[in-house]
């Protein structure tokens, strides 16, 4: 799987904040994101195509992201696998754990700088790749 075939979701309920994450994924080829401005909205897009990355705000205007994680993560199915990582301004340490706690494999903080995003889209693309390949051996 290239970079550019990557479904990625955006959660965010934040015009400027979306327009900006999709500026820096549209420059690794990552042309039409899923975009979600709700957490229901995230859910059912979740549920319906299965991305391969999820981007998301902890705070959205109907529920924090935190429970959307743990909801997401119960979607999964045996060999599914999603990287969700959590983009907001909410910078304490405990918010970063509770994040992973909640499912979450990364953790960043707003203003996001394109060239971090870049790299961490990069470093899980090699990790999706490395499950599906386990993935297809274990079957």
């Amino acid at each position: 799987m290239e970079l550019a075939e990557l479904k990625v979701l955006v959660v965010e309920s934040n015009m400027p904040t979306i327009e900006s994450v999709c500026d820096h994924i549209g420059r690794l080829g990552i042309h039409h994101p899923l975009i979600a401005e709700t957490g229901r909205d995230a859910y059912q897009l979740f549920k319906d195509k299965l991305p391969d990355i999820v981007l998301m705000e902890a705070m959205l205007p109907d529920m924090d992201g935190f429970s959307l994680a743990k909801q997401m993560r119960k979607l999964e199915g045996e060999g599914d696998w999603s990287v969700i990582i959590f983009l907001t301004s909410m910078s304490k340490d405990e918010h970063l754990e509770r994040g992973i706690d909640a499912g979450a494999d990364d953790y960043m903080l707003k203003p996001v700088r394109g060239v971090v995003l870049k790299g961490k889209i990069r470093a899980m693309h090699r990790l999706l790749q490395m499950q599906r390949k386990w993935v297809e051996v274990s079957r």
